[in-house]
């Protein structure tokens, strides 16, 4: 899927916005599903194919992408290293993956635990009632935040604010009132206080909640749900994040969410 467009500080330095670009182009690849061309790549983020063709160079450099023999770019050890190394040392695949299982089998339901970022959400785990579980760990592509109910949950917690800073274009996907519609649905998600949507009513609808320590990520289930059998599977939810918070964090009990700007401005996210 193509990329959202990638807000930058009014105030960047010089120096921001080439580290901006770069990891624009890096997330670009990374989000491909084969090898990408220096001119694809220059083309689809309207930028010089010169200054494109240096940052590529310093990530190849520095491993974090590796150059094929028909002179494209994709992933390099880098990237493998740092995701490995990240899921390791945060112990979340470790606490996160047996109260989901337990919750696919008693909810009967898909189940996925996303994480936001960038107007879009990527999958740690997504998986049908039937799927085995090595399919389901990272089997999911990206979707637009707008288009997801972790995306939506996750969403209903920024600032009005935060949300024109990161929608600053007014183009929402598979929305047709733009960002106005976007306000609507995230203002009743709020009043909820859980996001129970549905873009394909004959199809499933989606019941997602927020982690508590990391506003950046939801667990939900999804499925033909209805409206009346929500308060059956919002306390399945709720055990499944309250297990997971118990695992990566002993001891401690997760503060009250606050706006993800507080957080990042505490450094807690």
């Amino acid at each position: 899927m193509p990329l959202p467009k990638a807000s930058l500080p009014k105030n960047a330095t010089r120096a921001n916005k080439s580290l901006h670009d770069g990891l624009k182009c890096l997330q670009w690849i990374l989000t491909q599903r084969g090898a990408t061309s220096l001119q694809d790549l220059a083309k689809a983020l309207g930028f010089e194919t010169t200054r494109v063709h240096r940052l590529l160079k310093t990530f190849v450099q520095a491993g974090f992408l590796r150059q094929t023999s028909g002179r494209k770019y994709e992933p390099g050890p880098a990237v493998f290293y740092m995701a490995m190394h990240t899921l390791h040392e945060s112990h979340l695949l470790q606490a996160a993956l047996p109260p989901l299982e337990r919750l696919r089998r008693m909810a009967k339901q898909s189940v996925a635990m996303g994480v936001y970022w960038n107007r879009t959400v990527s999958y740690l785990y997504h998986a049908a009632p039937s799927m085995p579980i090595e399919q389901a760990i990272g089997g999911c592509g990206l979707y637009p935040a707008s288009n997801s109910g972790i995306g939506l949950m996750v969403l209903a917690q920024m600032t009005d604010d935060e949300l024109r800073e990161i929608y600053d274009d007014g183009k929402v996907d598979d929305m047709e009132g733009g960002i106005g519609q976007l306000f609507e649905t995230l203002e009743e998600i709020r009043g909820r206080g859980y996001a129970y949507i549905s873009l394909k009513p004959w199809v499933t609808h989606t019941l997602a909640i927020p982690m508590k320590s990391n506003p950046t990520m939801s667990v939900a289930v999804a499925g033909k749900i209805t409206e009346d059998e929500v308060p059956q599977f919002l306390p399945l939810l709720r055990q499944t994040v309250d297990e997971i918070e118990a695992a990566l964090h002993p001891g401690e009990q997760p503060g009250a969410l606050e706006s993800l700007k507080l957080r990042r401005q505490r450094g807690l996210i």
